[in-house]
C-alpha cells in the first residue's frame, strides 16, 4: 500500500520504510530479513539518515594480463529468471482457480531465498489480511474499475494476490518493474517524504485513475506536430487543474 524511498523510516512519525517492506519486515513464512540477502545489503548515510542498496547487476572482470592487472569489465544482467517466472506462473494459476498450485510456486520462491519454513494459506491470510490502511502489505487495488475482464477474487484469493505482489517487489527490487504491477492493478501510490531540515512528514498520493499515470508519447513525435497525451487532472473541488506538460528535448 505504501511506497517510500529506500530509507530507515521517519524520525517523527511511526511510518514504515521500504527497508521494512522489502527485506527486513518478514513475510508469511519468515521473520526479519530475507535470509538470501544477508551480507549483500549495502548501507550509506550520515547522522540519523541512512539508506540501503542491494546490487542487482554485478561486475565480472576478465583479466587480459594478471601481472599488469588489466582486462575487460563485463556486467552480468539476467533479464529472465526462474524466480520471477515462478511468480508469473503463480499469478496465472491463481486466476485459473488453482490457489493450491499458486501457493506451491510461492513456496518454491521462498525456498530460493533460503527460507525453509512451509508456506500455507493460513500463513498467507495472517500476513495479508486487512485493508491498505491497516496493513502495509495490502495493496490499494482497483482492477475491476480499470477493466471488467478482471476476475473478481474472494478474500483468500486476494490475500494470495497480495502475497504474489509482495514477493514480486522483493524479486524485482531496483529493476524498475514495480510500475507495471502498479499500472495493471490500479494500485494507489503513497509517498511519505520530508525536506532535509524538516521534521514534518508530507504525504503524497498518486491515485489509480490519475491521468498523469499515462505514459506520454515520445518527444520526437510531439515535436513533429502530433498532439501530446492529455494528462490534465481536475482537483476534487473542480475549481482548478494540475497539468503535467511534456518536456521537449532540445
Amino acid at each position: 500500500a505504501c511506497r517510500y524511498a529506500i530509507n530507515d523510516g521517519s524520525k517523527t512519525e511511526n511510518i514504515p520504510s521500504t527497508k521494512d517492506i522489502l527485506y527486513e519486515g518478514g513475510g508469511p513464512n519468515w521473520s526479519g530479513r530475507v535470509p538470501a540477502f544477508d551480507g549483500k545489503i549495502y548501507r550509506w548515510g550520515a547522522g540519523s539518515e541512512y539508506g540501503s542498496w542491494l546490487f542487482r547487476v554485478y561486475e565480472y572482470f576478465e583479466y587480459s594480463d594478471k601481472i599488469a592487472g588489466i582486462g575487460w569489465v563485463h556486467i552480468i544482467y539476467q533479464p529472465f529468471t526462474a524466480e520471477e517466472t515462478l511468480l508469473c506462473r503463480a499469478e496465472a494459476e491463481l486466476y485459473l482457480g488453482q490457489s493450491d498450485k499458486a501457493i506451491q510456486d510461492l513456496e518454491f520462491w521462498t525456498a530460493s531465498k533460503q527460507i525453509d519454513a512451509p508456506l500455507t494459506q493460513e500463513k498467507i491470510d495472517n500476513k495479508y489480511k486487512g485493508t491498505p490502511e491497516s496493513n502495509i502489505w495490502v495493496n490499494d487495488m482497483h482492477p475491476q474499475q480499470m477493466s471488467s475482464q478482471f476476475k473478481v477474487l474472494n478474500e483468500q484469493e486476494t490475500n494470495v494476490l497480495n502475497c504474489i505482489l509482495h514477493f514480486r517487489r522483493i524479486e524485482t527490487m531496483f529493476e524498475g518493474l514495480r510500475w507495471f504491477d502498479i499500472k495493471r492493478y490500479g494500485i494507489t501510490v503513497h509517498h511519505a517524504y520530508r525536506g532535509p531540515v524538516e521534521d514534518e512528514i508530507h504525504h503524497d498520493y498518486l491515485q489509480w485513475n490519475d491521468p498523469r499515470r499515462v505514459l506520454q508519447i515520445p518527444n520526437n513525435v510531439i515535436a513533429a506536430g502530433y498532439p501530446s497525451t492529455d494528462r490534465t487532472q481536475t482537483l476534487p473541488d473542480q475549481s482548478s487543474v494540475m497539468t503535467s506538460n511534456p518536456i521537449l528535448a532540445e
